[in-house]
């Protein structure tokens, strides 16, 4: 009698065991309908925006997997059907250039795997992209990265490692090519729009500020440690040397080569041609960080973070107009296609646009933590801001409406717009 029971409990513990391993299996075949984390569909699909194109990408079926390929469907973003883009593709395909999209219209891309009997198998994917022309680059010394994205903000395009605490950057519009300073470590770099990299060589102090000469290719650079402002070529070969300053904090091109500089330790900016000869000075007082100069009439607009307000002086550096903003107006660009001046306010976490005739404020949004870094994309109008506080870029409309976040940086610090268009890497 023992052993029947015996026996009798160990097959019903077998069958208990049999109907929980059943029960509870795991779904892990990444091509079940059932599995939690793909539902069977493709994995890793992404659509990066570019010029009148979106590169798809996405991973390879597993080997083996009996079906037979993969649908790629679009349609513009709303209510209208998906259509089929091109034949079925294979199933060892990780993706697709689709180059039949106009630019500034989203659109929505659907891919699905395909049955034996041409039926969608498990559950499509979707992904959106907003082709455009412009290059948008952003500097992060959080992550030492330089980082470029999508014209939509959606998505990176491509990351440079290993940039040492890169603080600054400018972009030479000739050919895409970045510049990107490393103020810590006594060296600035250049790159492809690409990502590949052209030129890296030492520089005697801590570069920072720096604005690229679209004419000769060559780059005005701020050396913080030493206070001088040097041309150089892209080879890092001196060109021109505008002297001594104080605290050179920014440097704004002029038309034909020169710049202004600002000078915060001095409380001043002072206008410089291409061969570094002084010109006109302008004394603001104390604590002036930035400037822009409107390609119209040669103005230069200037903000001043302790005082709480933006300058706008004439070419000649004759104090035209001044406006109050609050604390902390910091990063500043011109849209004067829109007739609008755009600043930062870096501890007022939010950003403000100016009229640029009369200096009034028509524009402010709220909601973006310490803006360090501003930039308009002068054919669209959108404001690129570099949220350093909560690691994100902000892509602000010119009627002052909240595009985009873009998420996933350390400490983004600067940012700049390449007009483009170039093609994607």
């Amino acid at each position: 009698m023992r052993s029947t029971c015996v026996s009798e409990a160990i097959a019903l513990g077998a069958l208990a065991l049999l109907a929980a391993g059943c029960g509870e299996r795991p779904r892990t075949n990444p091509l079940d309908p059932g599995n939690p984390e793909t539902g069977g569909g493709p994995q890793d699909f992404r659509a990066l925006a570019g010029s009148s194109t979106v590169g798809l990408h996405w991973r390879a079926a597993p080997v083996g997997t009996d079906l037979l390929g993969f649908r790629l469907e679009r349609r513009r973003l709303g209510p209208d059907p998906f259509v089929q883009v091109g034949p079925l593709l294979a199933l060892d395909a990780t993706g697709y250039d689709d180059g039949a999209v106009l630019d500034d219209i989203d659109f929505e891309y659907r891919l699905a795997f395909v049955g034996r009997d041409t039926v969608t198998s498990g559950t499509p994917v979707t992904a959106l992209a907003r082709p455009g022309r412009e290059v948008v680059w952003v500097s992060d010394p959080g992550f030492d990265e330089l980082a470029r994205l999508t014209p939509d903000g959606r998505a990176r395009v491509l990351t440079i490692t290993g940039v040492l605490r890169v603080n600054r950057i400018a972009v030479d519009v000739r050919d895409g090519a970045v510049w990107a300073t490393e103020p810590f470590d006594g060296r600035v770099r250049l790159f492809a729009a690409g990502g590949g990299p052209l030129s890296s060589f030492r520089f005697d102090g801590a570069p920072n500020a720096i604005t690229v000469d679209p004419t000769s290719g060559s780059a005005w650079i701020a050396d913080e440690d030493n206070g001088g402002v040097v041309r150089v070529s892209r080879l890092g070969t001196p060109l021109a040397a505008a002297g001594l300053f104080t605290n050179p904090q920014d440097i704004a091109l002029t038309s034909g080569g020169g710049a202004w500089v600002v000078d915060a330790g001095a409380g001043s900016v002072m206008r410089i041609d291409a061969s570094g000869a002084r010109g006109p000075v302008a004394s603001l007082g104390g604590d002036p960080r930035r400037a822009a100069v409107d390609p119209l009439d040669g103005s230069v607009w200037v903000t001043r973070f302790a005082a709480g307000e933006v300058m706008k002086l004439s070419a000649d550096g004759a104090i035209l107009a001044r406006t109050a903003l609050g604390p902390g107006p910091y990063a500043i660009d011109i849209d004067e296609g829109r007739n609008l001046v755009w600043i930062g306010l870096d501890t007022g976490n939010a950003v403000v646009a100016l009229d640029r005739r009369s200096g009034g404020e028509v524009r402010r949004v709220e909601g973006i933590a310490r803006p360090r870094g501003l930039a308009v994309a002068d054919r669209t109008g959108e404001v690129w801001v570099a949220a350093i506080a909560s690691g994100e870029v902000v892509r602000v409309s010119s009627a002052g409406v909240v595009l985009g976040r873009t998420r996933g940086f350390g400490a983004p610090f600067d940012v700049r717009i390449d007009p483009g268009p170039r093609p994607l890497p």
